[in-house]
């Protein structure tokens, strides 16, 4: 006797390829039925955001690195000066025309000078590190826009339309490993 059932066909390996970007997708390279290679660019979505991020970043990162070495520059100018007022204040006591007290005074001054300027120094340095952080993501935010296939396969579904705006892990595409397909069929008991 002929019995019917019903089932489903499906790829038997398959993955999905997602935005890793917010943006609007710009162009879908790829319709389904058609065959794509490892690394192959298959979409591209706008992240404006993060080439203006890119560019603010690399303004800060320039402008950290300025501030610091102003700041340096400013700190040994300083630091130059304190020193001369303590030479200056250890003859005026040489010469009794200052006290102990008023050396003692000037070190305390240099000593603490010192410390500032390392302390601005790392606060510099740190704001440097930081716009370089912010410079370095945003370049892998842009360098993110582009969606290449990660394996060859074939295109089995589009989930999204030219100038749809999509999230990071928005599905984009759905591929095939292979043409392989796999039937499941539910048979009921006899």
């Amino acid at each position: 006797a002929l019995r019917s059932f019903s089932g489903i066909i499906r790829e038997a390996e398959s993955g999905t390829v997602s935005a890793k970007v917010s943006g609007y997708a710009l162009r879908l390279l790829k319709e389904p039925g058609e065959t794509v290679s490892k690394g192959e660019v298959i979409a591209l979505v706008d992240a404006e955001s993060s080439a203006v991020l890119a560019d603010t970043a690399s303004r800060i990162s320039a402008l950290s690195r300025t501030i610091a070495a102003d700041t340096r520059e400013y700190y040994d100018r300083k630091q130059k000066e304190a020193e001369a007022f303590l030479k200056k204040t250890k003859e005026n006591r040489d010469q009794g025309n200052a006290t102990s007290k008023d050396v003692a005074i000037a070190e305390n001054s240099l000593s603490s000078l010192k410390k500032l300027r390392d302390i601005e120094e790392s606060r510099a340095k740190i704001g440097s590190v930081e716009a370089n952080g912010s410079l370095q993501g945003a370049r892998i935010q842009q360098g993110n826009a582009v969606i290449r296939s990660p394996f060859s396969g074939l295109v089995t579904s589009r989930f999204v339309s030219t100038g749809e705006f999509v999230a990071p892990g928005s599905p984009l595409y759905q591929l095939a490993l292979s043409e392989a397909r796999e039937l499941e069929v539910s048979v009921p008991g006899t």
